[in-house]
């Protein structure tokens, strides 16, 4: 089964990317086009925002995200 994310691993099978090797692609993706300041956060920060936006409950979204305090989430969301 191909994976989603391939990562070639340091017995050079291909496997499942970690968040590590994620990350790094991620960061050479957004420094040939150009993006500055965007990381793997700055995404989870939005897509946790996009979910707020469409009126997902507080609650759900903390679920979704692992926070663990509600207040945490709740300034996360605001900027």
């Amino acid at each position: 089964m191909p994976y989603l994310f391939p990562s070639r691993h340091l017995n050079h099978r291909w496997k499942h990317a970690n968040p590590e090797a994620a990350s790094h692609l991620f960061q050479e993706a957004c420094e040939k086009v150009g993006i500055i300041g965007a990381s793997t956060h700055s995404l989870r920060r939005s897509a946790l925002t996009q979910m707020s936006n469409a009126g997902i409950p507080l609650r759900i979204v903390q679920e979704i995200s692992g926070h663990r305090n509600a207040r945490t989430i709740a300034v996360l969301l605001r900027g």
